[in-house]
């Protein structure tokens, strides 16, 4: 092939080469190859039109959905490929999208930097969002030189794709609406800003149709997030939410998420800031030397509006993340676009190939690229299809009734996660035969947890096996496997082993909850042992049936110090032990508390135990005591109601919600007809 000039073949010659001596790129591993187990339960719930442990709205829908065919549907093969795309498809991309847009040099080259900056394997969902990112970045420059109307449906096509799978460019569409409002493209600038959000309104629709309440995007770990960016922190923190706090939003509403943000923000702006600055510095050091040719080249190409496209969206990609706690992996589909920035000067006159070798090498980089753009937004389009049908089907057959659990199996016998669900379901309802076969499919279909709800729900049962361990839990599913072995050993008559096992499993369970440091490695553990008690009980009630009283949750006692020094965790195990239908213990423990949230306590285990008269007075004196305590005026205006004293119940509510500020505001009003 004859070179127009050599320093082109030399440009191409190195970057060929270090794509062939580019450090090892491991094969993904399987929780890195299929994504967390949040994805597939979301994606199952999706499917099947049945709901789950998680929301169906936890992730947006392409990416739960492409987890569940994953692991539920895909043949070996098809697993194969999709780890050998995982591997290499953003690099191979990366390429084709500079070369499309530049020369053959700059798209070997391109490629060649994001291998060496890179080396890591793309998870997913990130994989799939950085080969996105990456056809965005092809369809922009063109965009860019001329936002008219017809190029900017092609961009609103990319980026609503994009949201299909991700969040991440929920801002982006009004920052391109006022690059085309700059260069006079009115309408262009009208559906590039607007035309992306429409790809999402298929999932608002599906989820108020079911119920669910208005979610535009995730309501899940993103509302974690964004309350630890607020408050400061750098890396992301992992675990229960309340650990952080008091008076803290539901992570998973993302509009009370988002206004509590806003507010505690500009209620401290410096400490904000300097969050910010430190997560910026942050995502620099992770690739500095690669920020640094990305600088280079925009400096020598900063004229051309492909280079400067390219640069707000490399701005933008670090900056949504830098406004709440980050780990490393948000930033794998940042690395692409920097990559074609440095090697965006080689896309000049001086460094190309012959006529032929250019031309040929760009048309096959656009087929290339339009071929993944294609299948991009029709897996999109396929995505929000099938979260419209879980919509539809909601409407007829909440996702939540056992109806929709049984017509999901009966759909899929063979899936695991539908069998694990209707065990867990039938393990409450006392089924207990009904459980075990189902966990043993389940556990058959190669999920971990099965096995332990399997020998859970055989010890239930009185049959003698063993409840060993189990390799490769979760934290939060090996501390719950820790407090059950501790109610094998109790009915075994092994007291004090019982005890010892259920210090075990709350230390275990503080564990869980910890931020990342600025590093990616874990911090400070933040979990306190209220925190914990609150979570390992929760996490054990939909695994008990109605009715049996467990003994391992009071040894939980046994690893907290007296109640005048952490009156918080006997607080929160006495409810515990309340919402576990074990009354007599839960008022053991609140009559050794002082303060009006104990006697509330005490009053509303009272009320449950059939006692009304005690009730009656232990509610009305913490009332006296604080008459914010919402939950102690909602059981007490009940009680009396139930005498035939509306009267006094709504003088009870009426000064409950004179003081009361929390989350049961609503219910006070309800009941007053407001």
């Amino acid at each position: 092939m004859a070179l127009r000039h050599e320093r082109a073949g030399a440009v191409l010659v190195l970057a060929a080469a270090a794509w062939v001596l580019a450090p090892a790129r491991p094969w993904p591993s399987a929780d890195c190859l299929f994504g967390e187990a949040t994805y597939h339960a979301a994606g199952t719930a999706l499917l099947h039109g049945a709901s789950g442990p998680v929301s169906a709205a936890y992730h947006m829908p392409g990416a739960s959905l492409a987890t569940a065919c994953l692991k539920g549907r895909a043949s070996s093969g098809q697993r194969r490929a999709w780890q050998a795309f995982a591997r290499s498809g953003p690099a191979v991309l990366a390429a084709a999208a500079g070369t499309a847009a530049g020369s053959l040099a700059s798209g070997v080259a391109a490629g060649a930097a994001l291998l060496w900056a890179a080396p890591e394997p793309a998870c997913h969902p990130q994989a799939l969002l950085s080969v996105l990112v990456v056809l965005l970045a092809l369809v922009l420059p063109a965009w860019a030189r001329r936002p008219d109307k017809n190029r900017s449906l092609l961009a609103a096509a990319a980026l609503g794709t994009a949201l299909c799978l991700r969040s991440t460019l929920a801002f982006l569409p009004p920052l391109l609406a006022v690059w085309a409002w700059r260069r006079r493209e009115r309408a262009g600038a009208f559906v590039v800003g607007l035309l992306p959000y429409a790809a999402v309104l298929p999932w608002v629709a599906a989820h108020l149709s079911a119920g669910g309440g208005l979610h535009f995007f995730e309501a899940g770990q993103a509302g974690n997030n964004i309350i630890a960016g607020a408050l400061g922190m750098v890396g992301t923190f992992e675990g229960d939410v309340s650990a952080l706090g008091s008076g803290l939003p539901n992570p998973l509403n993302f509009l009370e998420t988002a206004s509590w943000a806003v507010g505690h923000i500009l209620s401290h702006p410096g400490r904000f800031l300097d969050a910010v600055v430190l997560r910026l510095s942050f995502v620099v050091g992770l690739e500095p030397v690669l920020w640094a040719a990305a600088a280079w080249g925009f400096c020598l190409t900063r004229r051309r509006p492909r280079t400067r496209v390219w640069a707000l969206l490399a701005v933008y990609l670090a900056i949504v993340h830098a406004a709440m706690a980050v780990q490393e992996n948000y930033f794998v589909p940042l690395w692409p676009v920097l990559a074609l920035l440095a090697a965006s000067p080689l896309g000049r006159g001086s460094y190309r190939l012959g006529a032929l070798a250019e031309s040929a090498a760009r048309a096959l980089a656009w087929a290339v690229c339009a071929v993944a753009l294609a299948g991009g937004v029709f897996a999109g389009a396929a995505a929000m299809t099938t979260a419209l049908r879980y919509g539809v089907r909601a409407r007829g057959l909440p996702p939540e009734s056992r109806e929709a659990l049984e017509r999901a199996v009966s759909e899929a016998p063979d899936d695991a996660l539908l069998r694990e669900w209707r065990g867990r379901r039938r393990l409450v309802g006392g089924d207990l035969a009904g459980a075990r076969e189902d966990f043993a499919a389940a556990a058959a279909g190669g999920l971990g947890e099965a096995r332990m709800l399997e020998s859970w729900t055989r010890r239930l049962s009185g049959e003698a096996v063993p409840f060993e361990e189990f390799p490769g839990l979760a934290c939060a599913q090996r501390a719950l496997a820790g407090l059950m072995r501790s109610e094998v050993l109790a009915r075994d008559g092994s007291l004090d082993a019982a005890r010892a096992e259920a210090r075990s499993a709350l230390e275990a369970r503080a564990s869980c909850a910890f931020a990342r440091g600025p590093v990616g490695s874990a911090g400070a553990l933040l979990a306190s042992q209220e925190q914990g008690i609150r979570s390992l009980l929760a996490e054990l009630k939909p695994l008990v049936p109605r009715g049996l009283v467990l003994s391992a949750p009071r040894y939980l006692e046994s690893a907290l110090p007296a109640p005048a020094s952490a009156p918080a965790a006997w607080r929160a195990l006495a409810l515990g032990l309340q919402d576990l239908g074990d009354l007599e213990g839960s008022l053991a423990l609140s009559g050794r508390l002082d303060g009006a949230g104990a006697l509330a306590d005490r009053g509303v285990a009272l009320a449950l135990a059939g006692r009304g008269e005690e009730a009656e007075a232990q509610l009305a004196r913490a009332l006296e005591l604080d008459p914010a305590q919402t939950g102690a005026a909602l059981t007490l205006g009940a009680l009396l109601e139930s005498q035939g004293k509306a009267g006094e119940a709504k003088a009870v509510y009426d000064k409950a919600l004179a003081a009361s500020r929390g989350p049961l505001r609503a219910e006070l009003q309800r009941r007053l007809g407001r």
